[in-house]
């Protein structure tokens, strides 16, 4: 059986604000609430003002978190209740 992967990013400084770690925190948190045996997740921070992001999501308001090139949240440190409600509905589109 395959896992299918779902890239979750934090987008923020290059060095992670105290938003990001903690936004970062909530959606590790959110991922262990998860019960999709057929995903995996894989959440990591990244440059928000890099070229490649600047040109697939525009300018964002940091932070911002990504799943799968779709832009859940910016400019909050969204709870982890809402993080794990945006992921089930992001699995369920797929």
């Amino acid at each position: 059986m395959n896992m299918e992967k779902i890239i979750v990013k934090i987008l923020g400084p290059e060095i992670p604000c105290r938003n990001c770690t903690t936004t970062q925190k909530n959606v590790e948190e959110a991922v262990k609430r998860l019960a999709f045996p057929d995903f995996e997740f894989d959440v990591r921070h990244d440059y928000i003002a890099s070229e490649e992001n600047v040109e697939k999501f525009g300018r964002l308001r940091s932070p911002a978190t990504v799943a799968n090139d779709y832009v859940l949240f910016q400019g909050e440190v969204p709870p982890v209740e809402k993080i794990v409600k945006k992921l089930e509905d992001l699995v369920n589109l797929l």
